[in-house]
């Protein structure tokens, strides 16, 4: 990756700052509710993960299994963005605003996967907000792209783990179908057959 200019890193600043505060927004009777103060990399931590907990609600029950998914995806997230994203990229994360009583790093898996457990079980009262939450972080594609260019789109990875859980749990009602192909077009998503036929083989290879 080229090191950004000095101007290009301010207008990398303030796109991010610009989304970061749009997911405030959209989440603040959740995060007030809740009692959740999060700097902006838990924030976006926490709205990454948020589609699994919905579609595991999409068949009305959670069983052990998609509790494990939960589990794993509190974990996996944060690793994701401790892993995955470069120093520079994180240090764009750590010039915003930081909330009072800043929930601690330690704790953020076992507190990830607390709230999608919750998300899963009211996933109608919060899934519109997390909606918009999602369209704003998505709006940071690029940007993460320019410091991690290898990294497959957001938009991609949210689609394609909706469609693994998806295809593991649809029911002869397919009832979970339509609740896909309306989250996917509230936040202005879709995907490929391309990508339909090798999920459906992943899924089916497990």
């Amino acid at each position: 990756m080229t090191q950004p200019s000095d101007a290009e890193r301010e207008k990398h600043l303030r796109s991010l700052k610009e989304s970061i505060t749009q997911a405030r927004y959209a989440l603040r009777h959740y995060t007030n509710e809740r009692r959740l103060s999060l700097n902006a990399e838990q924030l976006f931590e926490l709205v990454i993960a948020s589609p699994i907990a919905f579609a595991i609600s999409w068949d009305e029950q959670v069983d052990e299994v998609e509790k494990q998914i939960m589990q794993y995806a509190a974990q996996s997230v944060a690793f994701f963005f401790n892993e995955q994203f470069t120093p520079e990229l994180k240090a764009l994360f750590e010039e915003l605003p930081v909330p009072d009583d800043l929930l601690d790093d330690r704790r953020v898996p076992e507190v990830l996967f607390k709230e999608l457990r919750y998300l899963a079980a009211h996933a109608g009262e919060w899934q519109a907000a997390f909606t918009d939450a999602l369209k704003a972080i998505l709006q940071l594609d690029p940007l993460v792209r320019h410091y991690v260019p290898e990294l497959k789109p957001l938009a991609e990875t949210i689609t394609e783990t909706l469609l693994i859980i998806l295809l593991k749990n649809i029911g002869s009602d397919h009832i979970e179908e339509e609740h896909l192909y309306t989250m996917l077009s509230r936040l202005g998503l879709s995907f490929s057959k391309e990508l339909y036929m090798r999920v459906l083989d992943q899924v089916s290879n497990d």
